[in-house]
């Protein structure tokens, strides 16, 4: 199979299932929301702290992945056969 063949089956493969409403609902904020009204209840102290922490860090790495992947999509749409 020839590469331009193998692009166009990736391509093809690729579809979008879930709506953006539902992954917007299901972001990592909103989850964490979620988690934060319906378990500090009963968490103690050190481990409300632990979890703020943890959050606070994966909030920030999503940060980054969002916008590596957004510089990537953009490098792709300037250069379309380089990958």
């Amino acid at each position: 199979m020839e590469q331009s063949e193998k692009k166009v089956i990736h391509k093809n493969m690729q579809a979008r299932t879930v709506p953006d409403e539902v992954l917007e609902a299901m972001s990592l904020k909103n989850r964490y929301a979620f988690i934060n009204a319906n378990m500090m209840s009963v968490l103690d102290d050190s481990e409300k702290d632990f979890i703020g922490k943890v959050q606070r860090f994966c909030l920030k790495y999503e940060k980054k992945i969002r916008r590596h992947r957004k510089w990537h999509t953009g490098m792709r749409r300037q250069c379309p056969n380089a990958l």
